[in-house]
């Protein structure tokens, strides 16, 4: 299962700094640069269709706004603020 500081690495390396991202498109850099196995695709919750990973990927991005890493416009869009570290 893809964990928090590979999430992290991800978005760190492949986000432009400055550049607003969707949630969609954060979503497809963790998948087409992560390594996803079966248990990210099972679902987040009983009766919810929605796999693992992308719960994970929402929970790196809170912990990542709250540190000040990214910035949120409120909308779901994302961008990452220069100087962060991986």
């Amino acid at each position: 299962m893809i964990r928090a500081e590979e999430i992290w690495h991800i978005l760190s390396r492949y986000m432009q700094q400055g550049k607003w991202m969707d949630l969609d498109e954060v979503y497809t850099l963790v998948k087409s640069h992560g390594q996803l196995d079966q248990e990210d695709c099972n679902p987040s919750a009983p009766g919810n269709s929605e796999p693992k990973w992308k719960r994970n990927v929402r929970n790196v991005i809170q912990r990542r706004k709250r540190l000040g890493h990214l910035d949120w416009d409120g909308r779901a869009h994302y961008r990452l603020i220069g100087g962060v570290s991986q």
